[in-house]
């Protein structure tokens, strides 16, 4: 599935990032959700989210990555209609993450790229 970045990301100095993407889903070791970003020609783009084994998910649920180079997954993954952003926040090493769930729409493409749950 396709879906559009746009931000302002500042890691060493401050970049523009404007471009598609391709959601892939995968599973983590311990069965959770995964979502990795790849551009358009399959180079890894973002990770999108993290796994915290120690923090309590529901199978539909997955914690975001959207800080530092990572700015502005949240709200694109949002705007496609793969999450549904909670009021929920954890700490996942130094940063706070917030927990999404996933829409119907994101398990739709999860069943249709083959990953099995």
């Amino acid at each position: 599935m396709k879906i559009h970045i746009k931000t302002q990301i500042a890691q060493d100095a401050l970049r523009s990032v404007d471009e598609d993407v391709q959601v892939v889903f995968r599973k983590y070791g311990n069965g959770r959700i995964g979502i990795t970003l790849v551009d358009m020609d399959g180079v890894p783009f973002a990770t999108g989210t993290v796994n915290v084994p120690e923090v309590d998910l529901a199978p539909d649920e997955v914690i975001i990555k959207d800080y530092s180079e990572n700015a502005g997954i949240e709200a694109a993954l949002e705007a496609a209609g793969l999450i549904e952003i909670t009021e929920r926040m954890v700490q996942a090493g130094f940063e706070i993450c917030s927990v999404s769930k996933l829409t119907p729409t994101a398990f739709d493409e999860i069943e249709r790229q083959g990953v099995k749950l």
